[in-house]
């Protein structure tokens, strides 16, 4: 999640990833990126066409590809989460609410993750 700061939890916004996933809003292979974010796909999360965080995703335990549905289910829960993130965020500023103070607490988690991984 973007942290406002530059930064999406432990990985600079000019990460190349994270440029792609900002020009594109497509789902990313990260196989044969130079970039810090850990995993094979990154799901961007975008609303209101700005990226706010990705999804990443790595193997399956079984090991198996993720099939074309299990895809766009993934790409539908990125978006979704992206729209509820937003909207919260559009006046949870200025007021008390638990589920905006829980993406609050899961952001600074990923950061201070990001920081012990520096």
């Amino acid at each position: 999640m973007d942290d406002g700061n530059g930064c999406y939890g432990y990985v600079s916004e000019n990460d190349p990833a994270l440029v792609t996933l900002r020009a594109s809003h497509r789902v990313l292979d990260l196989h044969g990126v130079d970039t810090r974010l850990r995993g094979d796909f990154a799901y961007p999360m975008v609303a209101r066409g700005r990226l706010l965080g990705a999804l990443v995703l790595g193997r399956k335990r079984s090991e198996e590809s993720y099939a074309p549905d299990e895809q766009a289910a993934i790409e539908q829960l990125a978006d979704g989460v992206a729209s509820a993130v937003d909207l919260l965020s559009l006046d949870g500023a200025s007021r008390d609410d638990p589920v905006l103070d829980g993406i609050r607490a899961i952001q600074r988690s990923i950061a201070e993750i990001g920081e012990r991984l520096r």
